[in-house]
């Protein structure tokens, strides 16, 4: 290798646009950079780059002023390791915004260590998690424990061998202790459970197989430190579910179910737990534009919709009335969503054709959206114009 640099370097070197080149892209490439806010129990996070770190750094605060005007560190991942092989794969905040539980990947691994760091001292706790996988932490609503997703029998996972991990398990870990809990076991090693628990109380599992869309849904009572006993929301895997809120035991999920477009329809989990139907409704019909995400959001929803290959973002009431759309300014495609269950503001994450990702605030309660200014410098960027044609094909 060292050989093959020598050779490459020379014949570079030569080169007269060389020294144009390298100041052109230390001018695109060296400039600040921040991600979107993620806002939880009065406390934002956002990830920092000034340009010439390896890696972001999350950096927090208490109000959007400070945080914009660079808050403090919270988590640099060049500590992890002298050498650089250790990465920062999730942060996620408590709900009470006391804790961050973050995962740590070594040398590109998807074997993740979780963490646990305070915020107010930025020192770890005793709470380490070894061998996790593909699931992000998730916490309990009363910021107790997180649950995660591991595979006991990792001892002999092997590259070589699709089998070798076994079958993976959901369990719940309590902050300070070592007894964690066993939440969800299934039959099948291709099984996995996707956990989302809502401030309402209730933990909802996804259950797929593979890269399978369709999926069963589960629902727990989360209650005194307690995990309480199955609820069965979706018995047959029969079509996509994705939780997009709980609020007053009413399960709102967004589905493809009979609406290959998407739609939004809701489920009594308090009915389902006594022996009930649900009392299954739709919420938001099916359009002719594209669900592709939805979130209970203040007193209603947020949704995003894909209409010519271009993102638009409305809101809706508790009913399901529609309230008009957030205005972006130019034509985008929405890359992050940012929601803080009962919060007055959400976060959203923008790109376009000339941009990177800005960064907006959206006031629920009036739907306006204004652009954030996370950096004190930005690339430039040339003049663009962006034509939308469309066109109909010969076939019809």
């Amino acid at each position: 290798v060292a050989a093959q640099n020598a050779v490459t370097d020379e014949y570079l070197a030569g080169l007269a646009s060389r020294g144009w080149f390298r100041e052109q892209l230390s001018a695109i490439l060296g400039v600040p950079r921040a991600g979107v806010p993620r806002s939880r129990g009065g406390r934002y996070l956002l990830d920092r780059n000034d340009g010439n770190q390896d890696q972001d750094v999350v950096t927090v605060a208490d109000d959007l002023t400070t945080l914009a005007a660079g808050g403090r560190a919270l988590i640099d991942p060049a500590e992890f390791s002298p050498d650089g092989t250790a990465s920062l794969r999730a942060a996620v905040l408590s709900p009470d915004g006391k804790w961050v539980a973050y995962k740590v990947s070594e040398a590109g691994s998807d074997w993740t260590r979780l963490r646990v760091r305070a915020v107010d001292s930025g020192a770890d706790t005793a709470d380490v998690v070894s061998y996790a996988k593909f699931v992000d932490p998730v916490w309990s609503p009363d910021a107790s424990g997180f649950f995660y997703w591991t595979y006991p029998e990792h001892g002999r996972a092997a590259g070589d061998d699709p089998t070798a991990l076994g079958t993976g398990q959901l369990m719940l870990h309590r902050l300070g202790r070592d007894d964690d809990e066993l939440i969800y076991r299934p039959d099948n090693p291709r099984v996995l459970a996707w956990p989302l628990v809502f401030a309402d109380g209730w933990l909802i599992l996804v259950i797929t197989a593979g890269a399978e869309r369709k999926c069963l849904v589960q629902a727990r009572r989360l209650r005194g430190g307690a995990v309480g006993p199955v609820v069965h929301v979706v018995t047959e895997p029969q079509a996509s579910f994705e939780p997009a809120g709980v609020q007053d035991d009413v399960l709102f999920l967004h589905t493809d179910l009979d609406a290959p477009r998407g739609k939004v329809v809701s489920a009594n989990l308090a009915r389902i737990e006594s022996g009930g139907a649900g009392v299954w409704a739709e919420l938001i019909p099916e359009r002719d534009d594209i669900l592709q995400r939805v979130h209970r959001a203040g007193s209603g929803f947020l949704a995003v919709y894909l209409r010519d290959a271009q993102h638009r973002v409305l809101r809706f009431d508790a009913a399901g009335a529609e309230l008009g759309e957030v205005d972006l300014g130019e034509p985008g495609s929405v890359s992050d969503v940012h929601i803080d269950e009962d919060s007055a503001e959400c976060f959203l994450g923008v790109e376009s054709f000339v941009r990177g990702t800005r960064a907006f605030r959206v006031d629920l309660s009036t739907g306006r959206a204004d652009p954030l200014l996370l950096t004190n410098r930005t690339a430039v960027v040339p003049d663009v114009t962006v034509e939308r044609r469309s066109a109909t094909s010969a076939d019809g």
